[in-house]
């Protein structure tokens, strides 16, 4: 090349160019991140966060039952392309052709927008469905329910607990007499009680998500405990907290007897609502069984007609035949 005086530059600046090699895109399936039990129509909520170097084209979900072809539906597309995405898609089981029994595994797949040497694609971790027919994901479901009512008659058994010795600590107080427990050990006990209430929480928020995709399941078990989740939750955060954080503040060996009052006054009131909350999902859940068991016997009485009219159309059609 020459100057505009037309000489050459004898020491030109040198650039090095290389060419990198297409990578495939990368896609992350955020939810669900573990293997699934389902019933024949929930569906899927799928989370998901996908990039590509060249460009992002489409997310499918791709998903094959053993011994059948693999089966692709699209998720997203993307005109123009783009390097990264974050997205969810509702995945309704209902349109593929499961049964219960059947176990599916599923992934998700990013394509990217190579025109020049051909589009890659690039897979997420692959997880399972396990389905079940409505009344075995109905049985499920109710045992979840039964075990959210034991844990909440054991918490409950527990804040009586605290409950009694709370006040056997406020006796004492008034007495003078020597202190029958420390408010240390009592708090841990209300400390494990919180706990135990969280945990119980986020088990009763997962049972209800089940049951509101629960066929045979009735509105008003779904109702009543969508109303114990929203009691429950306000008695952990009020005065079961309440109670421990009192006992927290007060001396190891000195407790006032204004103090020890207000915690046993909260606990009271976390008594008070776990009684109204135990027997609530009790008549509830005996509700429930009452329904199913009549349900079952409209079942049973359904197959024992249709036993006797196969049985008379077999005892007809030698007849016909004559």
């Amino acid at each position: 090349l020459l100057d505009e005086d037309g000489y050459v530059n004898s020491e030109p600046a040198r650039h090095q160019v290389r060419a990198l090699a297409d990578a495939p895109p990368t896609i992350t399936m955020l939810a669900p991140a573990a293997d699934l039990v389902v019933s024949e129509r929930a569906t899927v909520r799928l989370v998901y966060e996908a990039r590509d170097d060249f460009g992002l084209g489409q997310v499918a979900v791709a998903w094959q039952k053993p011994g059948r072809p693999l089966e692709t539906v699209s998720v997203a597309m993307f005109r123009p392309s783009i390097p990264q995405t974050t997205g969810e898609h509702a995945w309704p089981l209902s349109s593929l052709d499961v049964r219960s029994g059947d176990t599916v595994t599923f992934w998700l797949q990013a394509t990217d927008n190579d025109i020049v040497s051909g589009p890659k694609i690039g897979r997420s971790q692959s997880y399972t469905l396990e389905v079940v027919g409505f009344q075995e994901e109905h049985d499920r479901v109710e045992a979840d329910l039964k075990k959210v009512h034991e844990d909440l008659v054991n918490l409950l058994g527990d804040e009586i607990e605290v409950h009694k010795q709370l006040q056997s600590l406020e006796k004492a107080l008034a007495a003078g007499a020597t202190l029958p427990f420390s408010p240390p050990a009592i708090q841990q006990k209300q400390a494990a009680a919180r706990q135990a209430g969280e945990d119980l929480l986020k088990r009763l928020d997962q049972a209800v998500k089940r049951l509101e995709t629960d066929p045979l399941a009735e509105y008003q078990t779904l109702s009543e405990f969508r109303s114990v989740h929203e009691n429950l939750t306000q008695t952990v955060k009020g005065p079961i907290s309440k109670a421990e954080k009192t006992l927290a503040g007060m001396p190891a060996w000195q407790p006032s007897q204004p103090d020890t009052a207000a915690a046993a006054q909260s606990v009271a009131d976390a008594v008070a609502d776990l009684e109204r909350m135990s027997v609530l999902t009790e008549d509830v859940l005996q509700q429930q069984a009452m329904r199913d068991a009549l349900a079952t016997s409209e079942d049973l009485r359904n197959e024992a007609d249709r036993l006797r009219e196969d049985i008379q159309k077999a005892k007809v059609a030698p007849n016909a035949e004559k």
